[in-house]
C-alpha cells in the first residue's frame, strides 16, 4: 500500500490516485515542464565565465540543451546551446574562463573535457569539437596522479574523476596508459588489511582523519564502479579484481539487516576506525537519506554494476536486496527528501529507482520511480515560479538536472547522459 503524506506538508507525496494511466498522462506534464524551465535560460557572458564546470556550472547546462533540443525537436534551444558550447570553447582557446577547481570533474576540466567527448559519441557535434586537447590531458594527468597519492580520491572533485574520464578517452593509446598508471597508484596508496581496501577522501576537509566515505560521490562505491569499467574496457584487470574483491570485503565488514537498523541503511554512509563499530558516531551513519550522492541506492547500482561486469548471481541478489529495501522507505519521513533536484531531492532519487528498473525488470523499482517522479512533478507545479527565481541552472542541485531526469522518462533515448552520474 502506497504511504501519504499529511496535506499540510510542503512535499507531497503521491497519492495511489496519481498512479491511473500513469504511462499516458505524464508525457504531456513532462514536456510542458520541461520548456516551462528553460524559461529565462539566458545569462549574461561574465556569469557563463563565472563556472565552467560541468556537474555545478555553464557545461552541464550545455550539455541539457543538447538533450532538450534533440528530443522536444526544438531548434531555438539546440542554437542557444551550440552559441554557449561556441563561448566556452573561445574562453578555454583564450585562458578567459575560471573554474572552482582547475582539474576536477565536478568543477574543472576533466568534466568541460568529458562534456566535449559526450557531444561526440553523442552525435550532437562534429568529432573536430573533441580533439586538440593534448595539452589540458597532460595537466589532468598530472593532478590526477597527485591527487591520488595523496588520497584526494573524490570522484566529483579529486583523483578517481580524473581516471573515470580517462577511461572515456582509451582509444587513443596513451591515454590507456594513464589509466592503468592511476589504477597502480589507487592501489598503492590505498589501505589494505583484513578489513578490505578503502581510501580517504582528503578532499573533504570536515571529515575526522580515520574517516573512509563508502558513496558514489565521495568514496568506494563510485571507486569500485570506475575501477569496474576499467576491467570491462581489459585494463589492469588482474589489479582491477583485487581492487574490487578488497573493496567488496570492506563493504561486507559493515552490513547491517535492515531490521537490525530498524529498516534504515543497510550500510552506513561513512566508518570512523578510530571509534568503535558500535559507537554512536558509527551507528549514526546508517541513518541516511537516499540521494544520488550517498547511501543505499549508491549500493544497490554498484552491486548491480559489479553484476554486469562478473555475471556473479550473489551481486545481482545483494542489489536486489538492497534496493527493494530502499523501495519501501520513499516516504519522505524515510526517505528524508526534501526538494526536487538531482543530488538528494526526488529527481535524482526517481532517476536511480528507474535505471534499477530498466537493468533488472523488477516492477517495484518503476512504482517507486513513479511515485518519486509525480513528486517532482507536483512541486514544479506548485512551486515553479520559485524555482525559476531561485534556483541554480547546474545539474547537481538546480534546474538542469530536474530537466534532464524528466526529458529521460519523456524519451527513454534520451538517457546516455546518466553516465556522467555513474549510473550507465
Amino acid at each position: 500500500m502506497l504511504q501519504t503524506l499529511e496535506n499540510n506538508s510542503k512535499y507531497r507525496f503521491a497519492k495511489e490516485d496519481d498512479f491511473r494511466n500513469i504511462e499516458t498522462t505524464l508525457k504531456d506534464r513532462i514536456q510542458s515542464h520541461i520548456l516551462e524551465m528553460f524559461r529565462d535560460w539566458d545569462t549574461n557572458d561574465e556569469e557563463k565565465k563565472k563556472n565552467m564546470g560541468l556537474i555545478s556550472g555553464t557545461s552541464g547546462k550545455i550539455l541539457c540543451g543538447f538533450y532538450v533540443g534533440r528530443f522536444t525537436a526544438s531548434n531555438e534551444i539546440t542554437k542557444k546551446a551550440e552559441s554557449l558550447l561556441d563561448f566556452c570553447i573561445e574562453n578555454l582557446n583564450n585562458q578567459t574562463f575560471q573554474l572552482s577547481n582547475m582539474f576536477s570533474f565536478c568543477n574543472g576540466l576533466a568534466g568541460v573535457c568529458y562534456l566535449l567527448e559526450h557531444l561526440v559519441d553523442q552525435g550532437f557535434v562534429e568529432k573536430e569539437y573533441a580533439e586538440g586537447l593534448e595539452e589540458i590531458e597532460t595537466f589532468l594527468y598530472e593532478m590526477g596522479l597527485k591527487s591520488l597519492r595523496v588520497e584526494k580520491s573524490d570522484f566529483l572533485h579529486g583523483g578517481m574523476g580524473v581516471l573515470y574520464y580517462f577511461l572515456k578517452r582509451i582509444r587513443f593509446p596513451h591515454n590507456r596508459e594513464r589509466v592503468s598508471k592511476m589504477i597502480t597508484v589507487y592501489l598503492e596508496n590505498a589501505k589494505i588489511d583484513d578489513k578490505g581496501l578503502r581510501m580517504r577522501n582528503t578532499v573533504l576537509l570536515e571529515r575526522k582523519p580515520e574517516e573512509y566515505d563508502l558513496g558514489l560521490a565521495h568514496g568506494l562505491a563510485g571507486h569500485l564502479i570506475i575501477i569496474a569499467e576499467a576491467y570491462q574496457k581489459g585494463i589492469e584487470k588482474e589489479t582491477c579484481k583485487h581492487i574490487i574483491e578488497q573493496g567488496l570485503r570492506y563493504f561486507e565488514q559493515s552490513f547491517k539487516d535492515s531490521k537490525t537498523t530498524g529498516y534504515r541503511g543497510m550500510y552506513p554512509v561513512s566508518i570512523i576506525e578510530d571509534i568503535p563499530a558500535d559507537d554512536p558516531e558509527n551507528l549514526a551513519f546508517y541513518d541516511s537519506r537516499l540521494a544520488w550522492c550517498y547511501g543505499d541506492l549508491n549500493y544497490a547500482i554498484m552491486f548491480l554494476k559489479l553484476y554486469e561486469v562478473f555475471g556473479k548471481k550473489e551481486l545481482l541478489e545483494k542489489a536486489n536486496y538492497i534496493g527493494l529495501e530502499a523501495a519501501k522507505r520513499i516516504t519522505p519521513e524515510k526517505s528524508k527528501i526534501k526538494n526536487a533536484f538531482f543530488c538528494h531531492g526526488s529527481a535524482g532519487v526517481s532517476n536511480m529507482f528507474f535505471q534499477l528498473y530498466k537493468k533488472t525488470g523488477d516492477v517495484r523499482y518503476k512504482e517507486a520511480s513513479n511515485t518519486l517522479l509525480i513528486d517532482t512533478l507536483s512541486v514544479l507545479d506548485e512551486q515553479l515560479e520559485v524555482i525559476l527565481n531561485t534556483s541554480k541552472n547546474c545539474l547537481l542541485n538546480g534546474r538542469a538536472g530536474v530537466i534532464l531526469t524528466l526529458l529521460s522518462r519523456h524519451d527513454q533515448k534520451a538517457s546516455a547522459w546518466n553516465d556522467l552520474f555513474l549510473l550507465h
